[in-house]
């Protein structure tokens, strides 16, 4: 079943066209990778959608519905769309499990739902030795798994992730990509940003390249890191994807 569908949307910022007529489409329990490199639009795409920003032109359709009539971010949260942060900023005075239950109430009514979407969320994240901490003691790595953490507690059943694994060393890359494949299921579709190729070739189904705001490439990870146009584009000709 097809979760989101986006359909030739441009968007502009006084003139600068960010994202150029793009078009995709993601499954049910489907990963979808986006690469591109530094100012190729990605967040752009992602702010998009999740309703932080509205397109000039196309359309994003999520489970068949026009999500153009939804006003705000909070509507696409509602509706079952979550998206992490780069920047990640808890509630520093806040515990983690206090952070991860201000996100539960976009779905429960009571503290004690909330508790318990909490302490089951920290465990898919691998944060539940750190349930009463306070947040703002949390190193990026944890910060990072925070972050997920809050996404998930909303429920959703399209996950958008903005570059989650963004600073961290390579075992806590390797703990998040775990993470991130044991979500793995019908019920969620995921779609994530990330700049670091072994990543996202190894979480991936499929993989689309945009390259200033235009999408250039789509494909298997085996397809598009052979792309010559992929490698000149994001690559500069220069480094070769077999090495991820």
């Amino acid at each position: 079943m097809e979760v989101l569908r986006v359909e030739h949307v441009t968007k502009r910022f006084k003139g600068v066209i960010a994202v150029h007529d793009i078009s995709f489409a993601a499954e049910a329990g489907e990963i979808l990778g986006i690469i591109g490199p530094n100012g190729a639009g990605k967040t752009t795409l992602f702010d998009l959608l999740s309703g932080f920003l509205r397109p000039n032109e196309g359309r994003i359709l999520y489970r068949g519905r026009d999500v153009a009539d939804w006003k705000r971010p909070s509507d696409f949260t509602q509706n079952g769309i979550a998206k992490t942060f780069q920047k990640v900023k808890p509630f520093q005075d806040m515990t983690v499990k206090e952070n991860v239950m201000v996100s539960a109430f976009s779905k429960v009514k009571t503290i004690e739902e909330a508790g318990k979407t909490a302490e089951e969320i920290l465990e898919k994240a691998l944060l539940s030795h750190r349930t009463h901490v306070l947040a703002g003691t949390l190193t990026i790595g944890e910060r990072k798994k925070l972050e997920l953490a809050k996404a998930l507690a909303t429920r959703p059943a399209l996950l958008l992730l903005d570059e989650v694994m963004g600073g961290l060393s390579e075992s806590e890359m390797n703990q998040v990509i775990d993470v991130i494949k044991s979500l793995r299921s019908k019920e969620l579709t995921i779609v994530i940003i990330e700049h670091i190729m072994k990543a996202i070739m190894t979480l991936s189904d499929r993989i689309i390249v945009i390259n200033f705001g235009q999408k250039i490439a789509e494909g298997t990870p085996d397809e598009v890191k052979r792309n010559p146009e992929v490698i000149k584009a994001y690559l500069g000709g220069g480094v070769a994807f077999a090495e991820t």
